[in-house]
């Protein structure tokens, strides 16, 4: 690929951006570039929130498929709007089937997910995987594989976008 080509992650929330970083930075196992917490499945992109991006960017929206229809409404409407523009080289769609949470299951060896961050429950795993200092050596001790993340293809609407995961794997 050139190297004129710039990557801009979109992701749901803090936890993804967190898991992002530690894939390009740690495993450098995905393509470098920069990270947005902008809900795709929830919001629409805005011309004033793409305008800031660069000739040849390709825009990888990473999303959970466990929502309702309004999800797909609006990733449809967010998918064609992004390809409409002239500073958009592409779009990756990347589902996270159903949630982060178990594509985490699917690429560790786990039972719970709280066992990454060592919480006292599920329920508390979010909020602890955001004050995580060594998040790092916790998925390694997990038994991460990049190679089983981000690898299934939503079974419901989402469907339509595949699973383009492998297009941003370095």
């Amino acid at each position: 690929m050139s190297k004129n080509i710039l990557y801009k992650y979109y992701v749901e929330g803090e936890g993804e951006k967190r898991i992002i970083d530690i894939l390009k930075n740690d495993y450098k196992s995905i393509k470098p570039g920069k990270i947005e917490v902008f809900n795709v499945n929830q919001n629409r992109f805005s011309d004033m929130r793409i305008r800031t991006l660069k000739e040849k960017t390709v825009v990888v929206l990473v999303y959970d498929v466990d929502v309702n229809k309004d999800g797909i409404n609006n990733l449809d409407w967010n998918v064609n709007f992004l390809k409409s523009k002239n500073n958009v080289k592409s779009v990756v769609c990347i589902p996270q089937v159903e949630n982060l949470e178990d594509e985490l299951l699917a690429a560790c060896n786990i039972k719970e997910v709280k066992e990454i961050t060592k919480s006292k429950s599920n329920t508390n795993y979010k909020s602890d995987l955001l004050k995580c200092n060594n998040l790092y050596s916790r998925l390694q001790h997990s038994g991460f594989d990049y190679n089983k993340f981000w690898k299934k293809c939503p079974q419901n609407a989402y469907k339509k976008y595949g699973n383009d995961s492998k297009k941003i794997s370095s």
